[in-house]
């Protein structure tokens, strides 16, 4: 459950192998997450500012910023180690 007020994003694309991998690993860690869809193909500004490489997935959670899939998951089992993921 996020215990922060700040809601937790996911800036996703819906067929994205990494995009799904985080979502996984949100909902086995059961972090509320607001999932929003980007059209990543579209070069959207705001992605840029988010990602200056321009990939997803991007997750806003407590008030930082993450890319890259590994990085967010790594992140993620250290902030809720449980349940672990290994």
């Amino acid at each position: 459950m996020n215990t922060n007020t700040q809601t937790t994003r996911l800036y996703h694309s819906t067929l994205s192998p990494f995009c799904r991998k985080v979502r996984l690993v949100l909902a086995e860690k059961k972090i509320e997450v607001e999932l929003v869809e980007e059209r990543y193909w579209e070069a959207p500004p705001d992605l840029k500012r988010r990602n200056p490489a321009g990939k997803l997935p991007v997750l806003r959670h407590r008030g930082n910023m993450l890319a890259e899939s590994q990085a967010i998951i790594e992140y993620l089992d250290e902030a809720h180690p449980t349940p672990a993921l290994m």
